[in-house]
């Protein structure tokens, strides 16, 4: 668990012991009971592995119902936290970052997050508790000469891509600079997978593991319309990307024309990314203008803190998240932030919420679809329900 207490950060390993309960014995007053009125009485299982197991145990055996939240995380939090969970949102370090790369005259296209082929030439980060941008390159950039002004820059030019990656995974493995929230535009389906990548490729997967305050950095595959994405989650930091929460939560601006930053940032802020259109190219930029190539990357990270200070989507899900008793990611999904305000809710009135079930795969009839009548029609009308 990582928070904090009375303003101070806390890192702590906590060996949880969770709770599962069953048809309670004849005879027996148990206090608690499900939601049919079944009594029911609490099994204390030693760790997370022996609840597990004893659930797979008795998953086949007909009237053994093994009752309780299942997912271990939640309950922990129900246990640890009841009631309402009062937040600073002060406290909360979120970095917002965005990350430049440099794929040359190469003409392999845009960077592949998967290959990581390309080296990372800027590395642009805004910290939420001291209000600095960072500004770390491998090219010249001056802070003076910025277009950005009126915002405290602290700036470092780094010899080699190694020593500017080694510069990001000390600052995100350093207690006092870790953050609890990383942000940025489609930092989950790009930045973090490259910038992963990336490190494993040049320094091995001894230093991936490093940026996690625990050690460890997981690989997932997600699939999207684009089809199956890798992404990566970082035990002890939560990605809240805000291409994400503004799909999600950003539904008072109605409908886009695309989610590029350029469009949303237009669209919330009437202010645009900055323009390279005299050079033709990044590639262009990067060689001919440093300084303007840097603020560019600055840029983007200032627009979408920008935004968060004016639409404050990540205070939402935080809101969410502390109302609900769930990480901060749940907020993204659906069903799980219901299924602990259900739970947390049963919980005080000693009710156990019913085993989980696994439904197999079924195929379901579609609508109905029309042949089409070619040619051209008056009176048309389109519509369709939820």
């Amino acid at each position: 668990m990582r928070g904090y207490e009375d303003g101070r950060r806390i890192k702590k390993k906590i060996k949880f012991k969770p709770t599962l309960y069953v048809k309670a014995k004849q005879g027996s007053k148990s206090e608690y009971h499900a939601l049919d009125g079944t009594q029911v009485d609490p099994i204390t299982f030693d760790d997370m592995a022996s609840a597990k197991q004893f659930v797979e145990m008795y998953s086949d055996v007909q009237n053994f119902t093994v009752y309780g939240h299942t997912n271990y995380i939640m309950q922990y939090i129900a246990d640890e936290f009841p009631g309402v969970i009062k937040f600073d949102r002060s406290k909360v370090r979120v970095h917002t970052f965005d990350c430049e790369i440099f794929s040359g005259d190469s003409g392999g296209g845009f960077p592949k997050p998967e290959e990581a082929k390309h080296p990372v030439t800027a590395i642009s980060l805004h910290d939420s508790i001291s209000d600095i941008y960072y500004v770390w390159t491998l090219s010249d950039y001056d802070p003076k000469l910025s277009e950005h002004k009126g915002i405290n820059i602290q700036h470092v030019k780094f010899d080699t891509e190694i020593g500017l990656l080694k510069q990001l995974i000390s600052f995100w493995s350093n207690e006092f600079t870790c953050p609890d929230i990383l942000t940025g535009w489609n930092i989950r389906t790009f930045d973090i997978p490259y910038l992963v990548n990336r490190i494993n490729r040049l320094l091995g997967e001894d230093y991936v593991n490093k940026i996690s305050p625990w050690g460890h950095v997981e690989q997932k595959q997600v699939n999207m319309l684009k089809g199956v994405v890798q992404v990566y989650d970082i035990s002890g930091i939560a990605q809240l990307d805000y291409l994400d929460i503004f799909k999600k939560f950003g539904m008072k601006f109605g409908p886009q024309e695309n989610y590029r930053l350029n469009t949303i940032a237009v669209a919330v802020l009437g202010e645009e990314k900055m323009s390279y259109d005299e050079y033709g190219t990044l590639t262009n930029l990067y060689r001919e203008n440093p300084q303007l190539y840097n603020d560019y990357c600055l840029k983007d990270t200032i627009l979408v803190k920008r935004m968060e200070d004016k639409i404050a989507l990540i205070t939402l899900a935080l809101t969410m998240a502390y109302k609900a008793g769930v990480n901060y990611n749940d907020t993204l999904g659906t069903t799980a932030i219901w299924d602990q305000l259900i739970h947390r809710q049963l919980k005080q009135e000693k009710v156990v919420i019913p085993p989980g079930k696994n439904y197999p795969k079924q195929e379901f009839e579609g609508a109905y679809v029309k042949e089409t009548i070619v040619g051209r029609h008056d009176w048309l009308l389109t519509f369709d329900v939820n």
